[in-house]
């Protein structure tokens, strides 16, 4: 696993750590090394907004359940199961039977990739009792400019985000490249957005959110902050992972006019990106799983990421396969 995906691991473990959640890692070992990953999220429904809940699951789940052990993924983001081929079985085996011993209410794999699920499907013992999709959007990056991008659009739509862009290059905003670190104090920004979509205000852990977010992309990161009269109005972040990049955060003063004026969103998100990450030679830009029909207007195509669940047999608690050496680690 990649430095990068590692440091990600310790951000989301950071944000989990500040809400008293703890953490734990299976590891899959032979005697050649290591052959996969897996982390253990142990997760209170407290901890669990009802929206959260909502997108795992399109399924009715039995509303008095009070605990959920997920695997691979702390259900914001896609789950990061990695392992060689052949030891899938045993990793996921000893995940559940962890899961078990945990005596959870439900247990979840959230947000798989297809091959992820098309692994981990037939290693189950359990049929899922619950399942849902979401869908991830991307840019398969084939141009090298803005504008070949705009010609590889359907003619009705060209005009249109020529628009935006125009108003966001005509506007006073001028743009920034800042380390990710420096924007933190733009907490604000983020708690605003997402207060809007019913995100209870938390200032210090969104503050946590940025710093570690900022410490994971490490020196592959940068945030692009708009400015106006040289205040900072909105701002995102980029993390260049090479052939992949990712937008990562959306953060903006909604009371300033030039955010809607000049089309700021689209442009720190989307318009902006493209150029940058198809001038660096990127194959493929990821932008999120929310506002997916503004994103599939513009270009973008879709990924399906589905979660499974399950209520346990507490009564039964499998054993340690024999494929390969588990270890598990807290």
């Amino acid at each position: 696993m990649a430095d990068q995906n590692l440091r990600e691991l310790e951000r989301v473990e950071r944000l989990r750590r500040f809400s008293s959640m703890t953490t734990m890692y299976l590891t899959a070992r032979t005697g050649s090394g290591v052959h996969g990953l897996l982390p253990l999220y142990p997760t209170p429904r407290s901890a669990l907004p009802e929206e959260t809940v909502a997108r795992l699951f399109q399924e009715a789940t039995d509303p008095a359940w009070r605990s959920m052990m997920l695997i691979g993924s702390d259900a914001t983001a896609p789950n990061s199961l990695v392992c060689t081929p052949g030891t899938a079985a045993a990793l996921v085996e000893e995940a559940v039977a962890i899961s078990v011993r945990h005596s959870p209410d439900l247990v979840c794999f959230p947000h798989l990739s297809e091959a992820q699920h098309a692994a981990i499907r037939p290693c189950l013992a359990t049929d899922p009792e619950f399942s849902g999709e979401r869908e991830e959007a991307y840019f398969d990056l084939r141009y090298d400019s803005f504008d070949e991008y705009v010609m590889s659009l359907p003619r009705r739509r060209r005009s249109h985000i020529r628009r935006e862009r125009r108003l966001f290059q005509e506007s006073r905003i001028t743009l920034r490249e800042l380390p990710p670190a420096e924007v933190v104090h733009l907490e604000p920004y983020l708690t605003g957005v997402e207060s809007r979509y019913g995100v209870p205000p938390r200032p210090e852990l969104q503050r946590l959110y940025l710093r570690t977010t900022a410490q994971a992309m490490g020196d592959r990161g940068t945030a692009l902050v708009a400015f106006a009269d040289d205040r900072p109005i909105a701002f995102t972040t980029l993390w260049d992972l090479g052939s992949v990049w990712r937008t990562r955060v959306w953060g903006c003063d909604d009371t300033h006019p030039l955010v809607r004026e000049a089309a700021a969103y689209f442009n720190l998100m989307y318009y902006e990106p493209i150029v940058r990450a198809a001038a660096a030679d990127a194959r493929r830009l990821y932008v999120g799983t929310g506002t997916i029909e503004a994103k599939t207007r513009r270009g973008a195509g879709v990924r399906r990421l589905r979660s499974i669940g399950w209520t346990p047999d507490h009564s039964r608690s499998r054993g340690r396969s024999t494929a390969t050496s588990l270890n598990s680690e807290v």
